[in-house]
């Protein structure tokens, strides 16, 4: 192992290119896409921002059917508590995974216009 030494370099992209003005023109693109000036895929975190919103809108609603049938079942046998106790549960913990969804979709989504924090 002669060459022990690991290297870090910055804004380099290996590209073999035939053509000079077309590597030029590929290179230009790199940099304004990571100066923040030209945005690579637009919708990417809007889609999962809606998604996971409309989640946290239906979740809870199946969340509270689920507890109505439970009402409805009571005293009733216990198997009949199964599906009540699912939808509730269900309703919750997706409630919450898909706040959390949003909320890193929302993050990933400034960054990639440019919002960061420094």
């Amino acid at each position: 192992m002669a060459n022990d030494r690991v290297y870090s370099y910055d804004q380099r992209l290996r590209v073999p290119v035939g053509n000079t003005e077309a590597g030029l023109k590929v290179l230009t693109h790199y940099k304004q896409a990571l100066a923040g000036n030209v945005i690579v895929a637009p919708g990417r975190w809007v889609r999962r921002i809606r998604i996971g919103i409309a989640l946290m809108i239906i979740l809870p609603l199946l969340s509270l059917y689920g507890w109505y049938l439970a009402k409805q079942a009571n005293g009733g046998p216990q198997e009949g508590l199964i599906l009540p106790l699912i939808l509730v549960m269900v309703g919750i913990l997706g409630t919450i995974g898909a706040g959390i969804v949003v909320l890193i979709s929302w993050r990933f989504r400034e960054r990639q216009y440019g919002f960061r924090r420094r």
